[in-house]
């Protein structure tokens, strides 16, 4: 992989060279100049830049971290994991949540959380404002959990989740940043290269996985494009096959119902 990179870069190297030799020869006046010195640094580092291999978590290991931490203690990490996993939402929008959105009257078809107040979300500019989903079934035990102990260490913050300001001794919002170092304990429970866009990917495949239509999945992630869907879906064509093909040949195909995720 490192080899085939570099002869990429190596190539894109000549095509500056060739490039600045038609410059400084024929001299157009909108043409710019790309210096060497960039390219040469873009390449070094290009080079020597670790390429982090894709982690595809399955079911049974994120079911192993979320015990873990539970069985820890570590409430606020598991409903954080929780989240990301059952919603989609990025890393820097989980701090956004507000205990306020999780009650009884939020939730939609009996099944999903939609959050009463729309949450900035990444995209050109200021990014994009949205209203996110949350699977009720699968979220709310570690919900549950984490608002008992929030309660037991006396947080009365409406940031769902939060730490502890050195300076006042008062419970403030997360800073997305510890969410960083949180990945690497992640990591040593599971012995895979934990990182949290890892779960925007798992999010969508368990919903492809419970035969939900991928348009429903677009609307569910906010996404503009019915494209994303297949991007972000990690499921084999194997497995897609397997939905449609047993050994008495084309299945019956049930689509999920909210109800059931």
């Amino acid at each position: 992989m490192q080899e085939y990179t570099t002869l990429l870069l190596d190539l894109y190297f000549i095509v500056v060279l060739y490039y600045n030799l038609i410059y400084n020869t024929i001299n157009f006046k909108n043409t710019p100049y790309i210096p060497i010195a960039e390219a040469r640094c873009f390449t070094a580092y290009s080079v020597n830049e670790k390429i982090r291999e894709k982690t595809v978590l399955s079911e049974e290991q994120l079911e192993l971290l979320l015990k873990t931490l539970v069985d820890k203690g570590e409430y606020q990490r598991a409903c954080i994991i929780a989240l990301a996993a059952y919603s989609g939402a990025r890393k820097s929008e989980l701090p956004r949540f507000k205990v306020s959105f999780f009650s009884d009257e939020h939730i939609i078809y009996g099944s999903l959380y939609k959050t009463p107040e729309k949450i900035k979300t990444k995209g050109r500019g200021n990014g994009k404002l949205l209203n996110k989903f949350v699977l009720v079934n699968k979220f709310k035990p570690y919900l549950d959990m984490w608002l008992k102990h929030r309660r037991e260490l006396g947080v009365n913050s409406e940031w769902l989740f939060v730490k502890r300001d050195q300076a006042t001794m008062n419970w403030v919002q997360l800073n997305p940043n510890t969410l960083n170092t949180w990945a690497i304990g992640f990591s040593k429970i599971l012995q895979v290269d934990f990182y949290f866009h890892c779960l925007r990917h798992f999010f969508t495949t368990y919903l492809s996985q419970q035969s939900l239509p991928d348009d429903v999945i677009q609307y569910i992630n906010g996404w503009s494009t019915l494209d994303l869907v297949s991007v972000y879906k990690d499921s084999s064509q194997e497995d897609e096959l397997a939905k449609y093909f047993d050994e008495n040949g084309i299945k019956e195909v049930k689509k999920a119902n909210f109800t059931d995720l």
